[in-house]
């Protein structure tokens, strides 16, 4: 028999929607706890949750939830031809994480 972490006795899944439960099997282990606890105070409203985890966990994946942002860092990336230095300028976010975000999701999803 498994034991439970702390985050999965508070969870519940009758409350939960697929955004959620998507959102968290996406999360490394590390964030697991954080994101389930910070869900199940929010009432399990995922709107937002991204900058919410953002303010809590030092991962850079959470300041790339912004829709507008990820629109904003592909088009720099098409017009600057990779210019990390001037994408970072573009979106104002800082050059590592540019680097972070373009090696860990945007590339892996192209």
């Amino acid at each position: 028999q498994q034991q439970q972490h702390r985050y999965e006795q508070i969870w519940d899944p009758n409350r939960a929607t697929s955004d959620c439960t998507k959102f968290i099997n996406a999360l490394d282990m590390e964030d697991k706890e954080a994101a389930l606890s910070l869900l199940h105070k929010r009432n399990y409203q995922i709107t937002g949750i991204g900058q919410a985890m953002a303010k809590i966990t030092s991962s850079p994946m959470y300041d790339w939830c912004n829709v507008q942002l990820r629109v904003k860092f592909h088009s720099a990336i098409m017009l600057q031809r990779k210019n990390m230095r001037e994408v970072s300028r573009i979106t104002g976010k800082p050059l590592g994480s540019c680097l972070w975000y373009y090696y860990h999701a945007y590339k892996r999803s192209r």
